[in-house]
């Protein structure tokens, strides 16, 4: 199968990522040890993205383009060898690290908005 594409926004370090999302998803790639390139938006057409935001992906596992994060990473978990990353974690840590997780992903929005604009 072709090679696993991420689409974000900035992927050259050492410039972060603007987006929260796409800092997400390159972490998870990178614990997973996912092999994937990394494909800049500015230089593609956003209608690429099935949603027509960042980030998305293509190829790998996804014969069409996924995008959201967090459904990107449901799905890539589904692979034995990536879901057995978290597989020493009790159930409590799972619902610790979700907790976290939801926390900083929803009271993170309106300060990176804030600072942005």
């Amino acid at each position: 199968p072709p090679k696993l594409r991420a689409y974000v926004l900035c992927p050259s370090p050492p410039e972060p990522d603007g987006s929260p999302a796409c800092v997400k998803l390159m972490c998870f790639l990178r614990m997973a040890k996912i092999d994937h390139e990394v494909q800049n938006m500015s230089e593609h057409n956003m209608k690429a993205s099935p949603t027509k935001k960042y980030p998305f992906v293509h190829g790998g596992p996804f014969d069409e383009p996924k995008a959201d994060s967090e459904l990107i990473i449901d799905e890539l978990k589904k692979d034995p060898k990536v879901a057995a990353m978290d597989s020493h974690l009790s159930p409590q840590d799972h619902a610790m690290g979700t907790a976290f997780r939801v926390m900083l992903e929803e009271s993170s929005y309106f300060h990176n908005v804030y600072v942005r604009w």
